[in-house]
């Protein structure tokens, strides 16, 4: 199981991307570079001009352990999606069936260098309230998913578009999980190799797709969590984030491919008071999903 996930909720760290490092085998998500190809050397010449993108990788630095492990990466077999997140713009301001978006677009994805990295580094630092970066991204990783046979980790839809989007799902399976909803890098590994077995057969479960056999794999997740909590929450340094243990709802479900571009169509048009409707895509393409809502919680001591 390889999840696709947005640099949007590795940087807020919501639920959704605490269970997508949990539960996914690798898990991978856009870093800007300059010229596309994140290499350590172009991330490090970006982070020394560029305060706003230092800033970004700084907010990631809890998760620098799962990088190291190779646990998430910003590509799949050395294929990443920016080429994917600049087609989905393209698409937007070509086809006239995202014409209501088109007053919320502009260059900033479109080019390369310290313009593009600086206002990405700043859109991902403020949650993503420019349509104009946000949209791409979203609708270029489902683009790269589907493309990759990757399954694209989604938070709690809260905005109108998270909720169009909602009514396009076909529901495949709905299942509860626990996760560390706060911890750090480290820990997380920890998590990952003590519960090996039971998320490899959770995992292999989900790319089954069979409803049953997903929800007795997670019931045994749990059951393999609470055997070791303790452990799992104990603090041990305290330089260490606090972890904290909860319960995770996930619905896996299969969206059309331009699911993103549709609904945020129709969130665009109620915006500005614009006629938003299209032609339903009919070419069958679909994006596996992981619907991730989070449940109840408990600290470590």
């Amino acid at each position: 199981m390889i999840a696709a996930l947005s640099p949007y909720l590795l940087t807020t760290r919501e639920p959704a991307a605490m269970v997508a490092m949990l539960l996914a085998d690798h898990v991978v998500t856009v870093v800007p570079s300059p010229d596309g190809v994140a290499t350590r050397e172009t991330v490090g010449r970006a982070a020394g001009s560029i305060p706003s993108y230092l800033e970004l990788l700084e907010s990631w630095s809890w998760s620098m352990p799962l990088w190291q492990a190779g646990a998430i990466a910003s590509d799949f077999e050395g294929d990443d999606a920016i080429d994917d997140i600049r087609a989905a713009l393209v698409q937007i301001e070509t086809d006239d069936r995202f014409a209501a978006m088109r007053p919320l677009m502009h260059a900033a994805l479109e080019d390369t260098g310290e313009v593009y990295l600086r206002r990405f580094a700043d859109d991902l630092l403020k949650a993503g309230p420019d349509p104009a970066i946000s949209v791409p991204v979203a609708a270029g990783l489902d683009r790269y998913a589907g493309r990759l046979g990757l399954i694209v980790v989604r938070g709690e839809p809260s905005s109108v578009a998270a909720k169009q989007e909602s009514g396009l799902m076909r529901t495949i399976a709905r299942f509860a999980v626990p996760a560390l909803m706060q911890a750090g890098g480290q820990r997380l590994l920890v998590a990952r190799e003590e519960l090996r077995d039971e998320l490899d057969a959770l995992r292999d479960a989900i790319d089954d797709g069979d409803e049953g056999s997903i929800r007795t794999a997670a019931g045994a997740v749990n059951d393999a969590v609470e055997r070791i909590a303790e452990d799992l929450t104990r603090v041990t340094d305290p330089d260490e984030p606090r972890t904290i243990l909860g319960m995770a709802s996930v619905t896996l479900a299969e969206l059309p491919a331009e699911a993103v571009q549709r609904s945020s169509c129709l969130a665009a048009g109620r915006m500005l008071g614009r006629d938003a409707s299209f032609e339903s895509v009919t070419d069958g393409a679909i994006v596996r999903t992981m619907v991730v809502r989070r449940m109840g919680s408990r600290t470590g001591r």
